[in-house]
C-alpha cells in the first residue's frame, strides 16, 4: 500500500467501518473492545491492506493499552500463510513498543490449522506481548469471549 493509502487510513479509520479496495473490512466493536478484520481475498495484497489497518491503529496506542483482534478468514478462505507471519513479524519489529495484545483468527481451513498453529507458536513465543488462538469459523461467540476474558482485560 502506499503512504497516502496509510496516511487516509489513519485519518478516516478513527474505529469507523473502512474497506480497502475490496482486500480487507475494518470495523471496531466498541462494546466488546474488539477490532475486527475481514479478510476479503487471500491474497499478499490483502495482507498488505491489514499492515496498513494495523499502522493506522497502532498510531495511537500506548504500551499500557491492551489491544484485541479478531482476524477473520472465513470470506478469503486462508491467506498466505508463509507470507503472512514473515509480514506480521516483520510489521511488529518495526514498532516502537508493544502492548499486549490477544488475536483470534476465524480459520476456515482445518487441514492448514495443524501447521499455521505451530507457525504462530513460534510467532507467539518470540512475542512476549502475544496471545494467539485459532478457531473454527463456526465459533466467532467463542473467540469473541476468549478475547474479553476478565481476567486479561484488566491492566496491569
Amino acid at each position: 500500500m502506499t503512504t497516502q493509502l496509510t496516511n487516509t487510513l489513519i485519518q478516516s479509520l478513527s474505529l469507523k467501518p473502512t474497506s480497502v479496495d475490496g482486500l480487507v473490512e475494518y470495523t471496531y466493536d466498541d462494546v466488546n473492545d474488539v477490532h475486527r478484520i475481514v479478510f476479503l481475498q487471500a491474497t499478499r495484497e490483502a495482507v498488505e491492506a491489514w499492515v496498513d489497518i494495523m499502522d493506522a491503529i497502532y498510531a495511537s496506542v500506548t504500551p499500557e493499552d491492551r489491544l484485541r483482534f479478531l482476524f477473520d478468514e472465513r470470506p478469503s478462505g486462508p491467506l498466505p500463510l508463509t507470507y503472512s507471519i514473515n509480514r506480521g513479524v516483520r510489521w511488529a519489529r518495526s514498532l516502537e513498543y508493544h502492548p499486549q495484545a490477544r488475536v483470534a483468527f476465524l480459520f476456515p481451513d482445518r487441514m492448514v490449522t495443524s501447521l499455521a498453529n505451530s507457525m504462530l507458536g513460534i510467532v507467539q513465543r518470540q512475542m512476549g506481548h502475544l496471545s494467539v488462538r485459532l478457531f473454527d469459523p463456526s465459533k466467532e461467540d467463542q473467540a469473541i469471549a476468549w478475547l474479553t476474558e476478565p481476567k486479561w482485560s484488566a491492566k496491569k
